[in-house]
């Protein structure tokens, strides 16, 4: 749900300034071997970051996103291991991403609305 909240949020916001030269993407870092597992006790931890990635590894489609020429004129789009995927078909709800930057506004209250 949180990812697909990403591609929803990342669209709208394309949405509302693709026109100002403002690029969103929403990306998949892959499972990632960091600090957020803190938590998960020993000797669990050890044997789930076995099958993870490092976090240089984890960065290479964000930087793929922000400095690659091949991406450059693209908007809203999501990415998995430096290739565009297809979201969730939801994902292409233009009402329910609508929703969600509401939303998001109201629970923040932050002014995202000056440019829409």
């Amino acid at each position: 749900m949180s990812k697909l909240a990403n591609v929803l949020f990342s669209r709208e916001l394309s949405r509302r300034v693709g026109s100002l030269g403002i690029h969103s993407y929403a990306l998949h870092p892959g499972v990632v071997a960091s600090d957020g597992w803190r938590r998960v006790p020993w000797p669990i931890r050890p044997l789930m970051k076995l099958r993870m990635i490092s976090n240089e590894e984890g960065a290479k489609t964000s930087l793929y996103c922000a400095t690659s020429r091949e991406v450059a004129h693209d908007n809203g789009r999501y990415y998995d291991a430096c290739k565009e995927k297809a979201p969730s078909p939801v994902a292409d709800g233009v009402d329910l991403a609508r929703e969600l930057w509401e939303k998001s506004v109201l629970f923040t209250g932050a002014d995202l609305d000056h440019r829409a």
